[in-house]
């Protein structure tokens, strides 16, 4: 799944304790779970971009990436959690994600 295939919709608003991220490709839609109650303490944040690998690797395996096509998983795992980093537009997750060695390459692509 490349960038370019992915469509991102606006997370759902901010004052509710969960938002939803959705994605979609020409075939499917996915959608991820934040709890933004999360992003008030370090320990959330890191909680939450956990969460949301987890999830990113769930929707990689869904599209049929598995760990026989490793370069392909990863590749499709980080532009998908990039996608939900960016969307979620906070600046410590975001400091959080590039401090993890997971820079995103949000204008790869686009």
């Amino acid at each position: 799944m490349k960038k370019s295939n992915i469509i991102a919709a606006t997370a759902a608003a901010s004052i509710l304790p969960f938002a939803a991220l959705s994605f979609a490709n020409a075939a499917e839609d996915y959608h991820m779970k934040v709890d933004r109650k999360l992003l008030q303490s370090s320990t959330g944040i890191a909680e939450l971009h956990r969460d949301l690998d987890r999830q990113a690797r769930e929707i990689c395996e869904s599209v049929g990436y598995n760990m026989r096509e490793v370069s392909r998983f990863h590749s499709c795992k980080e532009d998908v959690l990039d996608i939900a980093i960016e969307k979620i537009d906070h600046s410590r997750l975001t400091g959080y994600h590039n401090s993890e060695g997971l820079s995103p390459r949000f204008s790869e692509n686009r």
